[in-house]
């Protein structure tokens, strides 16, 4: 039996003619480059590396330069108002209030327990989705 499912906005429930992708990319290039202390032009060809051993920028950052700021780092990387460049989508609306299953879970960060979240808020598609409080 099919007890939660756990959908990941970007290029998963939204295509990626919204930009989400783009708009994140940007935000790492960002965070990255400030975090490093480099401009994005010198960043980048050791960022490509790092992801061919590591799969992941945080992994690479924490593995390799020591970053410790996780919170900080998905807080940039996942603004609050990450969904404000969503559009509505009615047939993706209902699809999410009437699932054959118990009701979806959002969260903002990967790996947190859905026993944190506990706050709702509307977004522009008008599906109640559950971020993290604090």
């Amino acid at each position: 039996m099919i007890r939660h499912v756990l959908f990941d906005l970007d290029d998963t429930l939204y295509s990626v003619r919204f930009g989400l992708d783009d708009l994140f990319l940007q935000r790492l290039r960002e965070f990255t480059s400030s975090w490093l202390g480099l401009p994005w032009e010198e960043c980048e060809p050791l960022w490509r590396e790092a992801l061919k051993r590591y799969g992941t920028s945080l992994e690479w950052l924490i593995s390799e330069k020591g970053f410790a700021a996780i919170d900080d780092y998905y807080a940039y990387l996942h603004p609050e108002n990450e969904a404000d460049s969503l559009l509505p989508d009615p047939e993706l609306r209902r699809y999410i209030q009437s699932p054959p299953y118990p009701p979806p879970k959002f969260t903002k960060f990967p790996g947190v327990p859905p026993a944190k979240i506990n706050k709702t808020k509307k977004t522009s598609h008008e599906t109640n989705m559950r971020f993290l409080s604090s």
